[in-house]
Order: C-alpha cells, then structure tokens, then sequence
C-alpha cells in the first residue's frame, strides 16, 4: 500500500532558474506589435493582468530582442518587481507567452519535469517579496537571495492535484463576485420594472416618508466605561454593514445593561442604514438584518429602521433608500465633520419614499428572495471551496514556505 507522496526541502535555484530583465531605452518604447511583449512592472496593474500576463503596452521584435541582448523568459515564468516600493505591492504574474521584461524585474524559471508554472506561483503567494528585499534605499531584490529560498515540493502528479484543486477553489470564489455583480444589478433593475423610477414616480404612488412606515433608532456607543458592566453581547458594525450585504466573518462583543440589550436587540427584517463613512457616496448605504445571529446588537454608527406591519416592507425600503434617489437624499441632508460624512435618525425619519401597494411589495420581496436564494447557494459552495483551499494551502505551502 502506497503511502502519501514524499515532499522534498530544496533550494529554489535547484528547481528554478532566476534571473533580471535588461535595460529598455525610450528610443524601442511604444510599439505594441513585435515578436516579444516586453513588460514592465507598471503592465502588471493592466486589466486582464491579475494573475496571467495577458497584455502589454510594449513589445519588440527578434531583430530588437537582440540589440538589446534581452533573453526571453519563457511561458510559465512568475515575474515579480525586483527594486523600490514596487516591491511592497507583492505582485507576482506568471508570463503566458516568452516574454522580455525591464531590469526593475525579476522572473523566477520552473524547470520541466520538475516544477509546474501554477505551483511556482501559489508557492510564491504565499511569500512576502520583501523578506528577499535588501535594507538598502530603494530596497531592492538579490538573485542570490531568491535562489536560497528554501521550499518543499512534492512529485508533479501531486503538484498537479494541489494546482487542481485551489484552481477550482478560485474558480468558485469568481463566480460568486460575478453573481454578487449581477445581483447589483438585478434587484435595481426589477425595482425599477415594478414600481417605476422614483427619481419621476411614472406610475403616481403616494409620497410619505420614512419616519411614516418605520421606527427609527440609532444604536449604542463605544466608551471605557462599558468595561465594567456584565452583560456581553454581539454587535454590528459599519464594516458588517454593505449595500444589500451583510458582512459577517467578524463579529464583535460589547457590554452592555439589561435595559440597553432590549431596545437595541436586532429583530429579523431590520434595515440598517450606515451613519457615518469617510467615503460619502458610502454614506446611508442599507441592508436588511437576516437574524443569522440571536440577540445581535447595533452600534451608534449605524441607524436602525424597523418596518411597521401592513405599511412597508423591509425588502422594498431597503430597495428604495439604495436606490439613486435614496441616496442622493441622504448624502444631500448629510454633513461632514473631521473628514466624516454622517446622517443622523432624523435624516432617516424624513427621507420621502413611495408607497405602492403592499401586495406589490410583496411580491417584489419574494422576487429578491428567489435572487438572494441563488446567492446563498453560491455562497455556500465558495464557503466549503475556500476551507478546502485554505486546509490544502496550510498543509501544503504552510511547509513549503
């Protein structure tokens, strides 16, 4: 019975070649066609240039490669900046073409049959650049220093297993960004399609406003003094809080009073609304509580609205206030002081809304839950894809680095 595959400690330069780009005078710049992309470190922040080096603003032909003595690296070299604060960035791309680069970097050569390109490069992101850099001013990167690192790798039929698997993992986390990016646009889209643009309300729905439908609150305040009290709870915070998306990988504790506990205590279908941001167009951004967590509290930067029964629903409200026009609302009865932009329960409470039917909202809210439902199984499946990752990546690279 075979055992589990035997890694081997190695020295980079053992299973890798490493080596500098050239100089690249102005006079052969800005030619986008030739034989040979030659690329700086500038081209790793192109579009299309996350991970694989797909495109270029400059390239050479062979007749120049030579007059330069610029030796191509080839497909499946991880390229990474080599000198000043570039090096802090931590951008490493693997070439997808043989490729020429500029002497502000460095490329790292996996040797066939010993090392694959995808494993070099999740070995290396798992590495700081700036444990190779020097101390110098501008710091910059030694070969010598590179080919030293020490890594561990397994046979290539298990490379490939790993590569395989965190490949998938990320294919998986892509997709849920593009639903979420689809979703950003969906529910807008449909709101629109059902109740029409409230910026002109086509259809003539009654105007209210919030303090109308729904019991407004602000939340609790942190300070020194709740050190000394017993009770200690959940609460969210502006950073759990996104439009139409709660964040909860962090959650954090406050102490508070028995009486505090029961007028903030969040209730399943209550909208919180972001109070103050640096960021103005961030500020009033909404999302409804989902009651994933029992007896969660709310912190003073953040505004609680609950929903009166048979008036609004929290799903339209929600809608509304992220809507252009709700937002404008608030961003225009907002101000800003030290930098931040805030809003306060009053701004809230007199924000004009519409008010369709509440059949119609209904059924709006059910046609959101179909979306979100979608969502929250995509979300699940990159949950249980990035544990698997980040299980393989510990055991894995965790070692190897």
């Amino acid at each position: 019975m075979s055992g589990a595959p035997v890694w081997s400690r190695v020295r980079l330069v053992e299973v890798a070649d490493v080596a500098s780009g050239v100089g690249f005078p102005t006079a052969y710049q800005g030619e986008k066609e030739g034989d040979f992309p030659f690329y700086k470190v500038s081209d790793m922040n192109l579009p299309g240039n996350e991970i694989h080096m797909r495109s270029h603003n400059n390239a050479i032909s062979e007749e120049v490669r030579k007059k330069l003595r610029a030796k191509p690296f080839p497909e499946g070299s991880v390229i990474f900046p080599k000198i000043g604060a570039a090096i802090a960035t931590n951008k490493k791309r693997v070439l997808t073409r043989p490729s020429c680069a500029d002497n502000n970097v460095m490329a790292v050569i996996p040797r066939e049959g010993v090392l694959l390109p995808e494993f070099l490069l999740y070995l290396f992101s798992r590495k700081n650049l700036s444990d190779f850099a020097s101390d110098s001013n501008p710091p910059s990167i030694r070969k010598t220093e590179v080919e030293e690192w020490e890594i561990s790798i397994p046979p290539l039929d298990e490379q490939r297993r790993i590569v395989d698997i965190l490949n998938h993992a990320a294919s998986i986390r892509r997709l849920r960004e593009e639903a979420r990016a689809k979703a950003r646009e969906i529910i807008p889209a449909l709101f629109v399609e059902m109740f029409g643009d409230p910026a002109t309300n086509p259809k003539g729905w009654p105007e209210t406003n919030v303090g109308e439908v729904a019991d407004v609150q602000g939340g609790l305040q942190l300070t020194k003094k709740r050190d000394a009290l017993l009770l200690e709870m959940p609460y969210l915070r502006v950073a759990n809080v996104h439009r139409n998306l709660l964040v909860l990988d962090e959650i954090k504790t406050i102490r508070v009073t028995e009486v505090e506990k029961e007028r903030v205590k969040l209730h399943g279908g209550d909208l919180l609304i972001v109070e103050g941001h640096g960021n103005p167009e961030e500020i009033g951004r909404v999302a409804v509580w989902d009651g994933s967590i029992p007896e969660c509290l709310h912190q003073n930067h953040l505004i609680r609205a609950r929903c009166r029964e048979g008036i609004s629903l929290p799903k339209f409200l929600s809608a509304f206030l992220n809507s252009q026009t709700g937002r404008q609302q608030l961003l225009r009865q907002g101000k800003t002081t030290s930098g931040l932009n805030t809003i306060s329960t009053s701004n809230v409470k007199r924000a004009c809304i519409l008010l369709p039917p509440i059949a119609l909202q209904q059924e709006f809210a059910e046609r959101v839950a179909e979306v979100e439902g979608i969502l929250s199984l995509n979300d699940r499946a990159a949950t249980a894809a990035e544990q698997t990752a980040q299980s393989l990546l510990a055991q894995a690279f965790g070692q190897a680095a």
